[in-house]
């Protein structure tokens, strides 16, 4: 999205290798890791069978919450020590938002599937939106992702709410300034409203200049 900043990208050609062997040195001569060093030597400690079968042993019950924002060596690391735990995998495939961190929803998910044969449940009935709000994002999804939509849902969410929901407006800005003025108009049209009864929620703000 946006430009490519090509000063940058010269520069990390030329010196990023560098940078990087630096950043290493510096991260042991503290004797500190990062998340991937976290992954990494987490992998190697349960490399040893004597302790992992030990941790193994102390765990019942496991939880993976937001299992789509998993990547493949997180999921090896966690399926090191699920011995004969009940296991519990939790997420919902299309708000993956870690892609560039490596997570891998549909091959965990066909993995888990294939070699532990796990009972599904889908939540296919929404108690926090209305149904035409609940309507558009499920469109857009069969749109995105036609068979994967099918396969979960099948043919349509039910949406618990007794109220059908307002109408969705759709508003396009050439400039941040813009999209700001438009916001402001909108809050000033509802008239005498307290004003800390109003949010406005942004999803991402990735603006290009």
């Amino acid at each position: 999205r946006g430009n490519l900043n090509q000063v940058q990208y010269r520069f990390l050609l030329k010196y990023g290798a560098g940078l990087v062997k630096r950043y290493n040195r510096l991260l042991e001569e503290r004797h500190s890791v990062d998340f991937n060093d976290i992954l990494a030597k987490g992998m190697e400690a349960l490399s040893d069978e004597t302790y992992c079968d030990r941790i193994k042993q102390q765990y019942h019950f496991i939880h993976i919450d937001e299992v789509q924002d998993t990547s493949l060596i997180e999921y090896q690391i966690v399926e090191k020590i699920f011995g004969n735990a009940k296991v519990m995998l939790c997420g919902d495939y299309f708000q993956t938002i870690y892609q560039w961190r490596g997570s891998k929803p549909r091959d965990i998910f066909g993995r888990f599937t294939k070699e532990y044969h796990p009972t599904r449940i889908v939540f296919d009935q929404n108690y926090r939106s209305t149904q035409l709000l609940l309507n558009a994002s499920y469109d857009f999804l069969k749109t995105s992702f036609p068979q994967q939509v099918q396969d979960i849902y099948g043919e349509q969410m039910q949406a618990k709410a007794t109220d059908p929901g307002n109408p969705i407006l759709l508003h396009c800005a050439d400039h941040p300034a813009d999209e700001a003025a438009w916001i402001h108009q909108q809050i000033q049209q509802l008239g005498d409203v307290d004003l800390s009864r109003v949010a406005v929620l942004c999803r991402n703000n990735i603006h290009a200049y």
